[in-house]
């Protein structure tokens, strides 16, 4: 077992990376160029702390860790967590430690997390497989505070339908149908599909225009960070490079109402990034823009479609199904006994108005 910290050491393994992540099928959020991309651009709020196992000098296995800080209980404390699923980033739908089939020995890996430095354990994102409740199993064994998280992933099965709109709600069903007949007779709606670096590129860039124009009223959005715009520019671009996935556009009028960027495993398709155009809600464009991507999903043999982490109403007025998501959070050392006087009544306001509980966690900064 080895710790990898350098993103050139990391960089260097795409062939090997790739080998191991198809013979256990990992998903497009696993692959090596994603991966590096979500590095590049966050390099600086999460530092790379990659486990790799070898066997007779074969890599065959790889845990995708990163040290970063965050607040807790008003302190900045080491946190461990999955690359492409750590806190004030752009995440990826689901990442997971590749393992190659029949290295199912989870003492190495466990040894190692267990050495590396952290206080506060969070690993979200794991995908729900025997290989990933095998290794919460262990954990929860070494260390018996550890809690486990099932985030929901809801997917649309569409492999049986012969129209996607049968999907959704009664009314949001009649709703749409009811929109397509009109607009498209009033030659008011256009869709496309983009599919191009140059297109996909400038389509993002619009995305985080609205996005930053839908919430410039309501919290401000995360593209204020130019890390995370030149993060989804980038991935794109990687991903249309490959032609792992697509942009659907639907416009109104000319005018853009709604986006999706879809990527794709085998027989799968993933909705990582949605926008809508607030001024033309009254068109109910987001259901539009699914009736319009789900029928041509479906046209090629697309059955299942991921919808990200999230129990979005919207999801199920869609018709999703639920799925999920593993998680694993522990904390441990000083910032455990934290936690436990914290809960005490009282105490808390004693130590933080005495400034014991600042002496008493110095070390954990």
């Amino acid at each position: 077992m080895r710790v990898l910290e350098s993103i050139d050491d990391i960089a260097s393994l795409g062939k090997e990376w790739e080998r191991l992540r198809s013979d256990c099928g990992g998903g497009i959020f696993s692959s090596h160029h994603m991966v590096m991309e979500w590095l590049e651009a966050f390099h600086e709020m999460a530092e790379p702390r990659f486990l790799c196992m070898e066997r007779e000098g074969a890599l065959v296995a790889i845990a995708p860790f990163v040290l970063g800080r965050r607040r807790h209980m008003g302190l900045k404390v080491k946190t461990l967590y999955m690359a492409g699923w750590a806190n004030q980033t752009l995440e990826y739908h689901d990442i997971g430690i590749l393992h190659r089939s029949g290295e199912e020995d989870l003492v190495p890996l466990l040894e190692g997390l267990g050495k590396l430095d952290w206080n506060l354990l969070s690993l979200n994102g794991l995908t729900d497989s025997p290989f990933h409740h095998a290794l919460i199993e262990r954990a929860q064994s070494k260390w018996p505070d550890a809690q486990i998280e099932r985030i929901p992933c809801p997917y649309l099965d569409i492999a049986d339908q012969d129209d996607v709109t049968r999907l959704f709600g009664s009314r949001n069903r009649r709703t749409v149908r009811k929109l397509l007949r009109e607009l498209s007779e009033a030659e008011r709606l256009d869709s496309t599909i983009l599919r191009s670096q140059e297109d996909m590129e400038r389509a993002m860039l619009m995305y985080v225009e609205l996005h930053r124009q839908r919430w410039s009223y309501r919290g401000g959005s995360i593209f204020q960070d130019a890390r995370q715009r030149d993060f989804l520019v980038g991935m794109v671009k990687s991903v249309a490079e490959r032609s792992e996935g697509r942009i659907y556009e639907m416009r109104i009028d000319g005018v853009l109402a709604a986006q999706a960027l879809c990527l794709f495993d085998p027989g799968m398709a993933r909705i990582y990034r949605i926008s809508m155009n607030d001024e033309l809600m009254d068109y109910s464009p987001g259901y539009l823009l699914f009736q319009h991507m789900l029928t041509d999903l479906k046209g090629e043999g697309i059955g299942k479609v991921d919808l990200g982490a999230g129990a979005e109403d919207f999801k199920y007025r869609l018709g999703a199904k639920d799925a999920y998501l593993l998680g694993l959070r522990l904390d441990r050392g000083s910032l455990k006994m934290a936690s436990r006087l914290g809960k005490m009544p009282g105490l808390e306001r004693v130590l933080r108005d005495t400034g014991l509980r600042d002496r008493f966690l110095g070390g954990v900064c």
